[in-house]
């Protein structure tokens, strides 16, 4: 009686171990995705790459470099996607780094605004749009780049004094409720223009 009952004991000790070993095995078994995406003359930060219908994914870095861990096998389709380049599915069989390179595309006027991006024409405001050409310009700062360049903006020197800065003001010198200062939102933080 007691035999069998440690034979018992040892099988079920066995059947266990074993079903933990496994499982952590199992659970071990993730594919790593890595590659660089760039373009035919640079590398491209902030595209998304992404595994096409699940959530694992991740963006470049400023090397244009990425990597994706996820418990999906190969094969399946990668989706890279920048703006101003053509969307690329790329089929994955388990290659060890991928070179991707994309295709710029035209895109249609697109407004890049603080709290999110919009078609040209679907926004509600004034838009003004400034040449290529004059973003070449020797300018000391952003704001006199605007100078004569932009209608309905105002741009004036503060005082006389070199190095002083400039005041900007849009669609007329005051407003009744608030100022006519723009406004500049950098990486989501508001910055406010002091002449």
């Amino acid at each position: 009686m007691i035999t069998s009952l440690q034979t018992y004991y040892r099988i079920a000790f066995f059947l266990i171990a074993w079903t933990g070993v496994s499982l952590a095995s199992y659970a071990q078994k993730e594919t790593v995705v890595k590659g660089r995406v760039g373009d035919s003359t640079q590398a491209l930060p902030g595209t998304i790459v992404n595994i096409k219908g699940g959530t694992d994914g991740a963006a470049t870095d400023t090397a244009g470099y990425f990597e994706i861990r996820t418990k999906q096998t190969p094969p399946f389709v990668i989706q890279v996607n920048s703006l101003g380049y053509q969307i690329q599915e790329i089929e994955y069989t388990g290659q060890s780094d991928l070179n991707i390179v994309l295709v710029p595309d035209a895109i249609e006027a697109v407004v890049i605004m603080g709290y999110g991006s919009q078609r040209k024409e679907d926004v509600t405001g004034s838009v003004a749009e400034v040449p290529k050409e004059l973003m070449e310009q020797p300018v000391s700062s952003a704001d006199r780049l605007l100078q004569g360049a932009v209608a309905g903006v105002n741009v004036t020197q503060s005082s006389g004094q070199p190095g002083a800065g400039v005041n900007v003001q849009i669609r007329g010198t005051g407003s009744i409720n608030a100022g006519s200062q723009p406004l500049y939102v950098i990486d989501g933080f508001p910055i406010y223009n002091d002449p």
